[in-house]
């Protein structure tokens, strides 16, 4: 098979597996090759495997409409995170930046929306995690896989973009005709429907949305009701690239950023990632959109992780000699556990293995030659 990898994150474990091809048999509208993998050692954890994409910017400047698609349905189908990486974020994060790399979190920002954004972070229990946007791709992503918790990361996403809201015309008729307007030129029918159903007050912004000769917008939509209501999920986003850039060190800082912003407004299910071309030919139309099927929000709880288990899958991954034993215990509905357990003591190293493991219950399942292990 293919080569694969480890990695500990705080005290989670991952896989990593390079080239991968996923589509249709994945339940993805558009098939593609993420660079690496990343799910969890451990069959049991609510984690979404996160689709990694490393980007150079001299082949991906002139497929980023068809990069958009791809990471937009993989996202889109319910089953995986994306990530975008580019080799800027790399270096950056292991030499340091030999330029300023471009931010949209820190661009356009109303200071009359801090009050409201340093009260959500504290509501929503985000303190900690507050400077996230700020940092680097890369380290944004091993921070997420320390602790994966995506309901968080979309309350994040919602205070951030908080800070694109201009209080004192967001909510006037004119503020929200122009929006309209701008949002039907740029946005999937499934966004506009969203759009169109929400109720209530509703406030506009985001970052140049109004601006049409900008290359990176991103617009915004929130139905108020969503902020006492405490439901980030109900944001409705747009981010946008015009690809006909004639000036290639522009285009390249708004490429960067509208990467970035993705990478965490993914948590929003509401949210398109489009440029302008690919939306006049009609093709981010196709993808199914996730919160329409009513399966937005990440999965929670054992009796969630047990029902998205492929028995099969796991299955297979189990030695010959427990493989009946295993299925008659999934088929009692028995919880679900880790496959090729390793436990490590407080160095890291590791002092003993079971092919199955449970660890809360602190039972293993053990091949004959690791009865030393009993």
């Amino acid at each position: 098979g293919k080569p694969g990898y480890f990695l500990r994150a705080g005290e989670h474990y991952y896989e990593i597996e390079p080239q991968l091809n996923i589509g249709s048999s994945q339940g993805v509208h558009f098939a593609s090759c993420p660079d690496f993998v990343i799910r969890s050692s451990r069959v049991r954890d609510a984690f979404k495997p996160i689709a990694v994409f490393m980007d150079g910017y001299q082949f991906h400047q002139l497929k980023v409409t068809e990069d958009s698609a791809k990471r937009l349905a993989l996202v889109q189908s319910g089953h995986y995170w994306q990530w975008s990486l580019t080799w800027a974020d790399v270096n950056a994060y292991f030499a340091g930046p030999a330029t300023q790399l471009r931010n949209p979190f820190l661009e356009g920002l109303h200071e009359a929306m801090q009050p409201l954004q340093n009260k959500l972070l504290t509501r929503l229990e985000l303190d900690s995690i507050r400077k996230i946007p700020v940092r680097n791709a890369l380290e944004q992503l091993l921070l997420f896989l320390i602790d994966p918790q995506p309901r968080k990361w979309s309350g994040l996403a919602l205070v951030r973009c908080l800070g694109w809201f201009d209080q004192a015309s967001m909510r006037t008729p004119v503020t929200q005709a122009a929006f309209q307007s701008a949002f039907s030129d740029c946005s999937v029918t499934a966004l506009q429907q969203q759009l169109q159903n929400s109720t209530g007050d509703i406030a506009f912004g985001g970052l140049c949305w109004e601006q049409q000769d900008e290359m990176l917008r991103v617009l915004c939509a929130l139905p108020l009701s969503a902020i006492a209501e405490q439901r980030p999920e109900r944001l409705i986003a747009n981010i946008v690239l015009d690809t006909s850039a004639v000036k290639e060190s522009t285009f390249k800082s708004a490429w960067h950023g509208f990467l970035r912003v993705y990478n965490l407004l993914q948590f929003l299910p509401a949210t398109g990632f489009t440029t302008v071309a690919g939306h006049q030919t009609g093709l981010y139309e196709g993808i199914p959109w996730s919160f329409m099927k009513g399966t937005a929000q990440p999965l929670s709880g054992h009796a969630a992780v047990a029902s998205a288990v492929d028995g099969q899958a796991l299955l297979d991954e189990v030695a010959e000699p427990l493989r009946a034993a295993l299925q008659d215990w999934l088929q009692s509905q028995g919880p679900v556990p880790d496959i090729a357990y390793e436990l490590m003591n407080a160095q890291g190293e590791i002092i003993a293995e079971a092919e199955l493991a449970w660890p809360d219950a602190q039972l293993a399942g053990l091949l004959a030659e690791q009865a030393c292990y009993e």
